[in-house]
């Protein structure tokens, strides 16, 4: 059961790796691309991501270029999506790291409730600040938007939906390693919480 929640969970990190980094979480259409030019002086943004947004030639700028000057300008639920986001990988990626020496070094905590319990614990909290910064991204874009570019215009593109398929992953990896904790201590071996 760890070894399945181990490979599910590297899968979630390799999803959310990618959303995370990848400016194509909204894609413009080409008339909203220059009414964002005309109305909000921003660049032509033809995608968008947490880390980037690319014109049409797919020609990006990170929000470090600049010294940082475009990331200073992007609004506070921006700011704040960008840090859950990161959160929730580094924990996953920590979770990731604990598992592998769990499932390839450990051979005396293999049926361990408290590693078990440990790595469910990393990847659920991981789990819940990557959810919170999707939860927020997509409210809140589909708000700015409906307000100024009218209803029925918005379309997220692939790396949002690799991070909600990344979150799905470590739920389903997070279930396991705590299933693998509750069998670790239902164990013949214990009872009482005392080995017998």
């Amino acid at each position: 059961m760890v070894s399945i929640g181990y490979t599910l969970l590297a899968l979630a990190c390799t999803a959310c790796a990618l959303s995370f980094s990848a400016p194509f979480w909204l894609l413009y259409p080409e008339n909203v691309a220059r009414s964002i030019v005309d109305r909000l002086g921003f660049s032509r943004r033809y995608t968008e991501g947490l880390l980037a947004w690319c014109d049409k030639s797919m020609k990006c700028t990170w929000v470090w270029d600049n010294d940082f000057s475009d990331e200073r300008s992007l609004a506070d639920w921006q700011k704040a999506c960008q840090g859950l986001f990161a959160a929730g990988l580094l924990l996953l990626l920590i979770g990731w790291f604990i598992a592998t020496f769990h499932v390839c070094c450990c051979h005396c905590c293999k049926e361990s409730f408290s590693a078990s319990s440990a790595l469910g614990s990393l990847t659920l909290s991981g789990l819940v600040l990557v959810t919170a910064s999707l939860t927020v991204y997509g409210a809140y874009t589909t708000k700015d938007w409906e307000a100024g570019f009218g209803e029925g215009n918005i379309h997220y593109h692939w790396a949002f939906f690799a991070g909600i398929v990344g979150a799905a992953l470590a739920l389903v990896a997070c279930i396991l390693f705590f299933c693998d904790g509750c069998r670790s201590r239902s164990h013949s071996g214990y009872h009482m919480t005392r080995i017998v």
